[in-house]
């Protein structure tokens, strides 16, 4: 008799000719199920373990088997996502977060700014996303949401929906960040533009515009204008 049933295709050592002819002919027609997995994963910077903070929801890539290869979302390395603007100075009132690394980057941008707007596209990432904003603790700031549906590929209605006008301090978090600029450019004075890695191409077009590239020695590099 078998003693264990919870891997149907793995080793059958233990199971009964019945079962092994049951699985066999079970797996000829087994479609799994699309599914997306989250995983509550502790946050590093600079691969350094940030004990300080709770392990946050994440979407995990190598085992959610749905293709998440046009969702509009964060592609900035955690460890990567901005921590020097929890260390730096107050910048300025209002911040708006395109894709927020799971909310971590809207709770880093609330140290030095009074108001954080998250922008997230799709309802897993929403919800996730807000569950680790409670669990950071907002209180010091005030914190707002955006709620929008799109993928990368129809960013433009989305864009459309927000007043980027409104805030002094944008953040775009996902590799449509030439697109998004090219959508709001004649929306955006005097703020600042932060945006992880972008091309040179990008980089000369936006000095093309007036903009100037500044390399922040607490690890924030950003446009301004």
């Amino acid at each position: 008799m078998t003693q264990t049933r919870a891997k149907p295709w793995g080793d059958r050592t233990d199971y009964c000719q019945a079962d092994i002819e049951y699985w066999s002919e079970r797996q000829k027609t087994y479609v799994p199920t699309p599914k997306v997995v989250l995983v509550k994963r502790a946050v590093y910077q600079s691969s350094i373990i940030q004990r300080d903070l709770p392990w946050l929801w994440q979407v995990d890539k190598r085992e959610t088997s749905i293709d998440i290869n046009d969702w509009e979302m964060n592609t900035v390395p955690m460890q990567y996502c901005g921590a020097g603007l929890r260390r730096g100075e107050y910048w300025s009132g209002n911040f708006l977060d395109w894709c927020s690394c799971y909310g971590l980057t809207s709770w880093y941008a609330g140290h030095s700014h009074s108001s954080v707007t998250t922008v997230e596209t799709n309802n897993v990432l929403k919800k996730i996303t807000k569950a680790n904003l409670k669990r950071l603790g907002t209180e010091f700031y005030e914190q707002k949401f955006i709620d929008l549906n799109c993928t990368k590929y129809n960013l433009i209605y989305a864009i459309q929906q927000i007043d980027w006008s409104a805030y002094d301090t944008i953040r775009i978090g996902s590799d449509s960040y030439s697109t998004i600029y090219d959508a709001v450019k004649n929306q955006l004075h005097n703020c600042k533009l932060i945006i992880y890695k972008p091309s040179l191409q990008f980089k000369n077009k936006l000095e093309s515009d007036g903009w100037t590239f500044i390399e922040n020695p607490k690890g924030v590099d950003y446009f301004t204008k």
